[in-house]
């Protein structure tokens, strides 16, 4: 997971890196974000799905998902109540609850509401709707994948972040190994900036290098959203329209961010 700090100015300015981490628990990931957890300032973007009211099967939102995108190789992975993709998310707001946490998970957080908006992102989705891509990047490891392949695609994938926000991508830079995204970044940063040969990382040292990518974005997400600017709801009422105000309390989501 990401923090960052003071993004409501549109174009990230003032915004500031406060860390990453690789949570394993709910315990970790509340220790980690608790802090920073103020309601009606606060926007957690969360790659998992957050409202599940099916047992089985897809949801609705998942399906949008699958027919918006799906040619382009990207369809969400089906959280229901009987799997651990379906029992994660909810399970989290439920122990953050339980620790005095104000949660509103749902596409926009009513006016009235005092407390911390958290909603569900895909970020393959949001790659493909941000970046106009023919496919998404292949930068997770998979059978018929190279390492090569991999890491050329996380190339890629970070140089599209430091456009979105260079400042942000400077500040980990500048961040001592003690910060373990600033720790992994540093040796691909000749490849990123200068287009030099990528490091030879893989097996556990590159997943977590992928996983901490994607929690940055998922940051940037949180910001993109809290800022106002275009996103696409999935929702059992929204095939992937801009209308996020389409969403009632209580279904399955996925906000994708737009341009």
């Amino acid at each position: 997971m990401t923090i960052i700090e003071g993004t409501s100015s549109g174009d990230w300015a003032g915004a500031r890196y406060i860390g990453s981490r690789l949570c394993k628990s709910d315990e970790d990931i509340a220790q980690f974000i608790g802090p920073y957890l103020v309601p009606g300032q606060t926007v957690v973007a969360v790659d998992a799905p957050l409202v599940v009211p099916n047992q089985t099967g897809m949801r609705p939102c998942e399906r949008y998902v699958a027919k918006a995108y799906g040619g382009r190789q990207c369809a969400a992975y089906p959280g229901h109540q009987g799997n651990m993709a379906g029992t994660r998310g909810p399970g989290l707001l439920s122990y953050l609850e339980s620790r005095g946490v104000r949660v509103w998970a749902g596409a926009q957080m009513p006016k009235e509401h005092d407390a911390v908006h958290f909603f569900e992102t895909y970020p393959h989705a949001a790659h493909l709707a941000m970046f106009d891509l023919p496919t998404v990047w292949k930068y997770k490891k998979k059978s018929g994948r190279s390492w090569e392949l991999c890491r050329n695609e996380l190339v890629e994938y970070w140089r599209r972040l430091w456009q979105l926000f260079p400042d942000v991508c400077r500040q980990i830079l500048g961040l001592s190994d003690a910060d373990p995204l600033a720790a992994r970044l540093v040796p691909w940063t000749p490849a990123i900036l200068e287009a030099n040969v990528t490091p030879s990382v893989i097996g556990r040292g590159y997943k977590e290098f992928e996983d901490l990518t994607d929690g940055l974005f998922c940051a940037y997400i949180a910001g993109h959203i809290y800022q106002g600017k275009p996103a696409l709801l999935f929702s059992p009422d929204s095939a992937g329209l801009p209308d996020l105000s389409r969403y009632q309390e209580g279904q399955d989501f996925i906000l994708v961010p737009s341009v």
